[in-house]
């Protein structure tokens, strides 16, 4: 793949930047489309070419396209734009598209971007692009900024109690960034995953209680886990909904919480080697992570 010309579409996001870093280690020559109010994302060494414009325009897309042999798609499809990126790739004549969706499309909960996502992966799946993919990874989290396992740690950091509404045995798997990152690359090099679609996630599932614990172990500290009955948290919850325009929680977390969230990867690991870290070494990364930002 050294001389394989690859856009990165997502490339300043949580996950993209990660992409961009493994594909460069590679040798890989990329270009990152970005729109011009973007901040450039940073490389430890090597570097990248840039194509300025927007998701929603396809001319630029197209103009982008005209350059590389395939695409690694690292946003969200949650905002619409697959579509006209779907577009752009089949009248650029795009051989090969990695794409990034989540395993939240196969969860029971209705989430307010899950009919867009499945849209988004059933025009993909129909499209007429010769090699696509797609990867659905769990939640991912990992580094500093996270917006998931970061928030978690910094709360366990300063309580001695966690509060639990309900049992807090549903089962978790977390993806590590880095193991997201590897997997939208090996799927992107593999021959295996041509017109296929992949669940990725952690090494093995956890309870919630056992994800609280395992923080704690790696934070050296005791935490006391208290459960609450399910239905009065998510009752006030909602009451506390129609009391704040903007509330710091919603009734929907409590259920998610609750939910079971654990997929197998074993397609992925069998069509391309992917082979994910536990969770605790995630989280003792994700704290090296915190302290090195705290410190530097």
């Amino acid at each position: 793949m050294t001389k394989e010309k690859v856009l990165l579409i997502g490339a300043s996001g949580f996950t993209g930047q990660r992409v961009l870093q493994k594909l460069i280690a590679q040798g890989a020559d990329v270009t990152c489309f970005l729109r011009k109010s973007s901040i450039k994302p940073t490389i430890e060494s090597g570097h990248y070419k840039v194509a300025y414009g927007n998701l929603d325009d396809i001319e630029s897309l197209k103009a982008a396209l005209q350059q590389v042999d395939g695409v690694i798609y690292a946003a969200s499809l949650g905002f619409g734009h697959a579509p006209l990126v779907v577009k752009a790739c089949e009248e650029s004549r795009i051989q090969k598209a990695v794409f990034t969706s989540t395993t939240a499309i196969l969860t029971q909960l209705n989430a307010p971007s899950k009919k867009v996502r499945s849209q988004a992966e059933k025009c993909i799946q129909s499209s007429k692009i010769p090699h696509w993919t797609i990867i659905r990874p769990t939640m991912i989290y990992g580094l500093k900024g996270d917006r998931n396992m970061e928030r978690l740690v910094r709360f366990i950091q300063k309580s001695p109690l966690v509060i639990i509404p309900g049992s807090g045995q549903a089962l978790q798997q977390p993806n590590h960034v880095d193991d997201v990152a590897t997997a939208l690359v090996q799927a992107y090099q593999s021959p295996n995953t041509q017109n296929k679609f992949y669940n990725i996630s952690g090494q093995n599932p956890l309870t919630f209680r056992e994800v609280i614990q395992t923080i704690a172990q790696q934070l050296h500290k005791n935490v006391h886990v208290v459960s609450l009955p399910l239905k009065p948290v998510w009752m006030l919850l909602k009451f506390y909904e129609k009391l704040f325009k903007n509330p710091k929680f919603k009734a929907e977390q409590v259920l998610r919480l609750n939910e079971n969230k654990a997929f197998d990867h074993s397609e992925a690991k069998k069509d391309f080697s992917y082979s994910p870290i536990t969770f605790k070494k995630g989280i003792e990364i994700l704290i090296q992570d915190i302290e090195r930002h705290k410190n530097g």
